[in-house]
């Protein structure tokens, strides 16, 4: 045999085991897994100074503990699981959780006389760089403020924007609110007017969470305080849930901060089904400016929520009041909200002798349901709601002094609210809390650390 050809198969022996031998993958090592970082998510509740008012500020979570501290003091919070109460803070309460679960807080402020009298409530708000209220009262017989918070450690700068029946209005702007502090705007500057106006708040610098708190004054006393709700954004498609049944006004707000003329088409979804109130089935609304529309009279004292349907981006709000003498009378608002998330709880602080109704309004052409359960943190017995297509369902909740309202849907677009009634004195006390979420909701993400990727 030629040598030349055994020295070339030697060399293609020694090569093939070269390659097959760098082919074998390396010995699989071991994940290192990096422990889950709790992160904790903090909405705010506002307060404020009152001789007269109690505040209660009360929290509930469906898995996580709660902290609830004012906002002078985080260092030094009350703890606690299931529902978590801290009353009577002059200054706002900050209030976490972790984000592994739905948490959520409310206010309530009862008084029986004074320029706070009556019954009002409020949802707790994560900061966010922008809040519109539709319904603001800027007349001769109240007054209104804003109440800015800022939880971030860089300070906020705040500019107002104000929408009235004739178009844009003078407002505050260029608003400094330091770190980890408040600051409250009075709505005095604002030019009078007997109509409800719109009012947008925007953060150019950092985060806030915007309150609205609004007085009226009758001939001989003070005929009550209310929260105004903060709208959802402007859209074209709205829905306000929470109209009160009973007697007193129903005056539907809507704001228009475009450029263009809106046309918004209303239709009132009560338990019957949808239905149209006469003088109010297509509104215009000028570009820049507010309209109010009278509803009570087309609304049969029921229970109901508001479809609106336009063709530019609008926002809307609900004036409500418990009707009667000015000794009984107490104002309530609601507000265009976005549709419940898929889990979300909702805390209450009442009186025994209060009662509530969760009101459910689908918008859609086809029936959805939703599971509440009450009880203390979200646990507790389960009831099944149907609410049928385009209609208003009721839900009662069992008198109790402290209760979470948990509700669990799968439906995209269900819009809910919590009326609120409590005697007050010789007051009719009435509220609304427009249940939207409070905080982003997160599970808790396993991070693992790979060799092969390198560094």
């Amino acid at each position: 045999m030629n040598r030349w050809l055994l020295s070339l198969g030697s060399i293609a022996v020694v090569v093939g085991l070269t390659v097959a031998g760098s082919l074998v993958a390396p010995a699989a090592l071991p994940l290192t897994e990096v422990p889950t970082v709790a992160t904790r998510s903090t909405l705010v509740c506002p307060g404020f100074a009152s001789a007269t008012a109690t505040r209660t500020v009360i929290a509930a979570s469906t898995q996580s503990d709660l902290r609830l501290a004012k906002l002078s003091a985080p260092q030094n919070p009350k703890t606690g699981t299931g529902l978590v109460r801290l009353s009577d803070s002059e200054e706002p309460v900050r209030v976490s959780a972790e984000r592994t679960g739905a948490f959520g807080a409310t206010t309530t402020v009862t008084a029986a006389d004074g320029s706070d009298r009556g019954l009002s409530m409020a949802r707790c708000l994560l900061p966010q760089p922008e809040y519109w209220f539709t319904g603001v009262l800027v007349g001769t017989n109240s007054g209104s403020e804003v109440d800015l918070v800022n939880l971030d450690g860089t300070r906020a700068v705040v500019d107002l924007t104000a929408y009235g029946p004739s178009g844009k209005l003078a407002a505050t702007r260029g608003v400094v609110v330091d770190p980890g502090a408040e600051k409250k705007v009075s709505l005095a500057l604002i030019q009078r007017g007997d109509q409800p106006i719109t009012v947008r708040v925007t953060s150019s610098e950092g985060r806030i969470a915007a309150f609205l708190r609004q007085r009226s004054w009758g001939a001989t006393r003070p005929l009550g305080a209310d929260w105004l709700p903060a709208s959802a954004a402007p859209a074209t498609d709205l829905v306000v849930p929470g109209v009160p049944d009973g007697a007193g006004r129903r005056t539907l707000v809507l704001g228009n901060p475009g450029d263009r003329t809106a046309v918004v088409k209303v239709d009132v979804l009560s338990a019957s089904g949808p239905t149209n109130v006469v003088g109010a089935v297509n509104v215009e609304v000028l570009a820049g400016t507010t309209k109010a529309v009278e509803l009570s009279a087309g609304l049969g004292g029921g229970a109901a929520g508001v479809h609106l349907s336009s063709d530019q981006p609008i926002t809307a709000g609900l004036l409500a009041d418990s009707g009667g003498s000015e000794n009984e009378i107490d104002p309530a608002s609601a507000a265009a909200a976005d549709a419940l998330p898929d889990d979300g709880i909702w805390p209450l602080a009442l009186a025994k002798s209060a009662t509530a109704v969760v009101t459910f309004t689908n918008p859609e052409s086809a029936a959805v349901t939703a599971t509440v359960t009450l009880g203390s943190g979200g646990t507790g017995q389960d009831s099944t709601v149907k609410i049928p297509a385009q209609s208003t369902v009721t839900f009662a909740v069992p008198k109790s002094s402290a209760s979470s309202i948990r509700i669990r849907t799968q439906a995209t677009t269900l819009r809910a609210a919590v009326v609120v009634r409590q005697t007050v004195g010789k007051v009719k006390g009435l509220a609304v809390v427009v249940l939207m979420a409070g905080q982003g909701r997160t599970e808790p993400i396993q991070v693992g650390y790979d060799p092969h990727l390198g560094s």
